[in-house]
């Protein structure tokens, strides 16, 4: 059974943790420091988990949360489920009082369990920006001008890209208001086509041969420190910087010369393999190893956290490229440039390595196996060819 005290002591973890109190209650911790009460049961045979808040003094409390729960086991024992009592709960009060746009946003933030960390923090971030005005008007009323009034208000200082992709997260929030009866309609899909169309951002990329042999040269007067062997791993599995930042000996097989990705840390949510040339293999065994220790690149500072978010970039610029010519997410460019264009590789192979969704017969079924003997062969063959690129005689 949890106490408050025990909560107190609960040191904010590295992933997301459940601390269990009794009957399918527990307190769900995020690394973010955000403490909820959830609790799990089954109904027509399917689990399902209800949420009852916030953990806080002034929020819910333990024993809120435990009344909580008692009542949704009384509605159990009564043949109703709980969450469907909730809704009607909910439904009934959104009769009395109109919802406004902010309250409704941060209740369909909340349950957005899926989003890894960094995604929250970006949309938390767009939901600050929403202008004031729209922010408090009641969602049942909203109307599309309204909207596109608030999104212009945005474009008007600039920031179109702000403004396309908060049109984008209001119009899941206007869809959630719909399921959950705070609203009739979604005001965002009558403004099709009526924001402006922000510039193509690119990722700064070197993609000739002769530049990628400079790079490569240059990473390799960097000294042997987890950046040092980032960036030298890197340009062989041309994974985002920070699927690489996470890499853990625990998913790694260096016999089998393979990492699999997990599905939490990938952007399509589905398991990655990355097949490891002969070069990567070595690379990975003459790294200095600590017993316990799980993160491959571990910060300098402490070994229990991984590289920073700047970390890749700030070795790039030691080593005196700027951020028009070279960024730690430009090795995908330069994999899927030259892989394509030099060696002749099946662009769909490269993409399913990349960790994109290629359309086939079946759909978008997503299989993690997908050409993998062609991707072993293809992950080998560009690392046969990094080593050409380096070992080339730099032209006058």
């Amino acid at each position: 059974m949890l106490t408050d005290l025990a909560i107190a002591r609960a040191k904010r973890p590295e992933t997301p943790t459940k601390m269990g109190d009794a009957h399918g209650l527990y307190l769900f911790l995020r690394p973010s420091g955000a403490r909820l009460w959830r609790m799990d049961y089954r109904w027509a045979g399917k689990r399902k988990t209800i949420s009852f808040g916030v953990y806080g003094p002034k929020a819910v409390t333990l024993a809120d949360a435990r009344e909580l729960a008692r009542e949704a086991r009384e509605h159990l024992k009564a043949g109703r489920d709980p969450m469907a009592e909730r809704r009607a709960k909910r439904r009934h009060h959104v009769a009395l009082a109109s919802l406004s746009i902010e309250r409704v946003a941060d209740e369909w933030f909340e349950n957005q369990t899926d989003y890894a960390e960094k995604t929250r923090k970006r949309v938390r971030s767009l939901l600050n920006q929403m202008p004031r005005a729209l922010a408090t008007a009641p969602i049942s009323t909203l109307e599309p001008p309204a909207v596109l009034e608030a999104l212009r208000q945005i474009e008007r200082r600039g920031t179109l890209h702000v403004a396309r992709r908060l049109k984008i997260v209001l119009g899941q929030i206007c869809r959630y208001a719909i399921g959950c009866g705070y609203a009739a309609r979604d005001p965002t899909a009558d403004l099709r086509g009526l924001l402006r169309t922000p510039p193509d951002r690119h990722h700064a990329a070197l993609t000739t041969p002769t530049d990628v042999g400079a790079l490569l040269r240059a990473i390799d007067g960097l000294p042997l420190t987890s950046v040092g062997y980032a960036l030298r791993i890197e340009p062989h599995v041309f994974v985002r910087p920070v699927e690489l930042r996470l890499m853990r000996w625990s998913e790694c097989d260096l016999d089998a010369a393979c990492w699999i990705i997990p599905a939490e840390r990938t952007k399509q949510r589905a398991d990655l393999i990355v097949p490891f040339s002969r070069q990567v293999v070595a690379l990975l065994r003459e790294m200095p190893r600590r017993d316990h220790a799980d993160l491959v690149f571990p910060s300098p500072r402490t070994r229990s956290r991984p590289l920073s978010d700047a970390a890749l970039t700030a070795g790039l610029r030691q080593l005196g490229y700027t951020r028009d010519q070279m960024v730690a997410h430009g090795f995908r460019a330069m994999a899927r440039t030259l892989l394509d264009e030099q060696l002749r590789f099946d662009p769909a192979i490269i993409e399913v390595q990349l960790g994109h969704k290629v359309p086939s017969l079946l759909g978008d079924t997503y299989n993690r196996a997908r050409y993998l003997e062609q991707r072993v062969e293809m992950m080998q063959r560009w690392s046969d060819y990094l080593d050409e690129l380096r070992d080339a005689k730099p032209t006058a």
